[in-house]
């Protein structure tokens, strides 16, 4: 067993070809060697950040942690709150963000795999 500490020194800032309306802060809180499968990643959204459509080559587990968002994917876009569990299959179009209004902060549990492909809006 391992214990993990976060230590909120080690966030980071994205912009740029997946993110986009405002900047994101993410810090992975498990990567190797923790785990030999998973990373865990915590990303707070501010205010109308989101990300592009795109779709992932694994399942991705978000669960929301903070504040409002909006989950998309082909059926529409759903608001999700705290405690909510969001379950995107492999293959599926999808993006989410922070509603214009709200922050929104979510975990991430996905495979180690980061391939992430980018769909045309």
């Amino acid at each position: 067993m391992k214990i993990v500490k976060p230590d909120p020194t080690q966030r980071e800032s994205a912009v740029g070809e997946l993110y986009f309306g405002a900047p994101i802060d993410y810090r992975y809180l498990v990567t190797r060697p923790d785990s030999g499968a998973l990373d865990v990643c915590l990303v707070d959204f501010e205010p109308g950040g989101r990300n592009r459509v795109h779709t992932h080559v694994y399942d991705q587990i978000l669960f929301v942690t903070a504040g409002r968002g909006i989950v998309a994917d082909r059926n529409g876009e759903h608001i999700v709150e705290p405690g909510d569990t969001i379950i995107i299959p492999a293959g599926e179009s999808h993006w989410y963000g922070a509603t214009p209004a709200d922050r929104f902060s979510r975990l991430c549990i996905e495979r180690h795999i980061n391939e992430i492909t980018i769909v045309e809006e």
